[in-house]
């Protein structure tokens, strides 16, 4: 039988290399990508459910509720793993906050939808108008 020692790791010799904003959201979506492309739709769903906003090195997630919250916590470790590596610095931590006010922002009825597509491009409405159409969905 052998004998296994843990390594310990000296955190002070960890990559703390800077990042941009640009950078970090780029690394963010593309872990999200990877859990849709290995089938984890709902966590993928979880974290984009969420409104990340990020300071310094501190990603604060803004979730609708304590489930959601349970659900990101529990791919914490994957998550920080994936940023800290894939942007070399591991000084990343992440901040989960409840705020009940995201659940109003999540579209359900067509119409919700719609008129989130219509502020996204305001000509949708324009074309609607112009062409009479009634949208069924």
């Amino acid at each position: 039988m052998r004998n296994f020692k843990e390594e310990e790791i000296d955190e002070a010799s960890l990559p703390r290399e800077k990042f941009t904003e640009k950078e970090f959201f780029d690394s963010f979506n593309a872990y999200v990508e990877t859990l849709k492309a290995q089938g984890e739709r709902i966590q993928a769903s979880t974290l984009e459910m969420g409104e990340p906003t990020l300071h310094g090195t501190v990603l604060d997630l803004q979730v609708p509720n304590k489930t959601i919250r349970d659900e990101v916590h529990r791919e914490e470790a994957k998550l920080l793993g994936f940023l800290r590596k894939s942007l070399s610095n591991y000084d990343i931590s992440l901040n989960i906050i409840e705020n009940e006010e995201i659940i109003h922002k999540i579209r359900v009825t067509p119409d919700e939808k719609f008129a989130r597509l219509v502020e996204l491009n305001p000509l949708l409405q324009d074309f609607k108008r112009t062409l009479d159409l009634k949208l069924v969905f």
